[in-house]
C-alpha cells in the first residue's frame, strides 16, 4: 500500500530539504530506501531500496551529493548524481545512524555512532574535513552504563558556530 504521491506506507527516518532549492526533498525510509520528489509533486524511489535508511544529509552547496547512513549494512552510502548510483565512503566510520555536513563548510561531515545493544562504551561523534575521505574522533559524547541499546539518532550543527554541535 501506498500513500497518495507514491510514498511508502513504512517508517520514515529522515526527511531532508535544500534550502538552496526549496523544491528538493529526500525522504529516507525503513525497509524501503530512499525517494525523492518530483517538481510535479510526486515521489520516486530512487536506486538505494530495500534497505535500511537511517539518516540522509544533502550536501548544501549541490543537491547531487547525498549521503546516506544505512543499517545493516554498517557504512555510509555516497551519491554524486543526485541519487542515481550509490557507493559506500570506503573510510567512513561503521554503525552511524546519523549524518549530516556542516551548514558553512560543506567539506565537514559529521557522522554519530548508530543504535546498538551495548555495555559499559563511549558514544562517539566522528567528522570528516576532506568530504568523507577521511576521519577522525571530534571527542566524547556520552557513555553507556550496563547493557542498552542507545545511540545518536540525529545531528545538528549551529550555522554560525561550528564549535556548537546538538
Amino acid at each position: 500500500a501506498f500513500y497518495s504521491g507514491g510514498l511508502p506506507v513504512t517508517s520514515p527516518t529522515s526527511l531532508v530539504m535544500n534550502p538552496t532549492e526549496e523544491s528538493y526533498f529526500c525522504a529516507g525510509f525503513l525497509s524501503a530506501g530512499i525517494y525523492k520528489i518530483r517538481s510535479s509533486g510526486d515521489w520516486y524511489l530512487t536506486p538505494l531500496y530495500a534497505t535500511n535508511i537511517l539518516d540522509i544529509a544533502v550536501h548544501p552547496g549541490s543537491s547531487n551529493t547525498v549521503v546516506a547512513a544505512i543499517e545493516g549494512d554498517h557504512h555510509l552510502a555516497l551519491s554524486t548524481d543526485g541519487g542515481v548510483l550509490w557507493g559506500s565512503l570506503i573510510n567512513s566510520p561503521t554503525n552511524r545512524a546519523a549524518v549530516t555536513y556542516h551548514p558553512q563548510n560543506p567539506e565537514h561531515l559529521y557522522a554519530g555512532f548508530g543504535w546498538d545493544y551495548r555495555s559499559d562504551n563511549w558514544l562517539r561523534l566522528n567528522m570528516s574535513t576532506d568530504g568523507g575521505l577521511n576521519w577522525i574522533l571530534s571527542g566524547l559524547m556520552f557513555r553507556c552504563s550496563g547493557i542498552l541499546s542507545e545511540g545518536v539518532t540525529d545531528i545538528w550543527v549551529h550555522p554560525n558556530d561550528s564549535q556548537k554541535i546538538l
